[in-house]
């Protein structure tokens, strides 16, 4: 059948057109199937979409574990950066930062250890907002925790 209608064409279109009769006839038999997996997404978003009393209490202190758990990591990879700056420093034999001799490892780990203690400056600061939502217990936690 599809034989006659492919002669004279490429292999390549052939397997083409082959391929996208093969895709639409799965499509018509998963109809169904897809229009029942869709119903079922709606319904799990209309559940998630309610609100439970507490939630926001919860969802802070949860949110409070979390970030004081990633100020630990950083606080970590921080000293660590510390270490490797004076190791870079000791091997160089320069550790004055102006000095053109200095190196551009080392530089560059300065920059990172800048970078990673100005995210837990504001995850510090992120930190005190959701201990006082904690605290307070009361308002919507996940609004007040977004950045302005």
């Amino acid at each position: 059948m599809f034989a006659a209608a492919l002669v004279g064409t490429s292999r390549s279109a052939a397997l083409a057109c082959l391929i996208g009769i093969t895709l639409a006839a799965s499509e018509a038999k998963l109809g169904p199937l897809v229009q029942l997996v869709s119903k079922q997404n709606r319904r799990r978003n209309k559940v998630k979409g309610q609100r439970r009393f507490g939630t926001e209490v919860e969802a802070a202190s949860i949110a409070a574990a979390q970030i004081k758990t990633l100020i630990d990591s950083l606080s970590r990879c921080q000293q660590l950066l510390d270490c490797d700056i004076e190791t870079e420093e000791e091997r160089t034999g320069c550790s004055d930062y102006r000095d053109p001799a200095y190196s551009v490892f080392a530089r560059s780990l300065i920059q990172r250890r800048d970078n990673v203690a100005a995210t837990i400056a504001i995850l510090q600061e992120r930190l005190s907002k959701t201990e006082l939502l904690t605290s307070a217990g009361i308002g919507s936690a996940p609004e007040q925790l977004l950045p302005a």
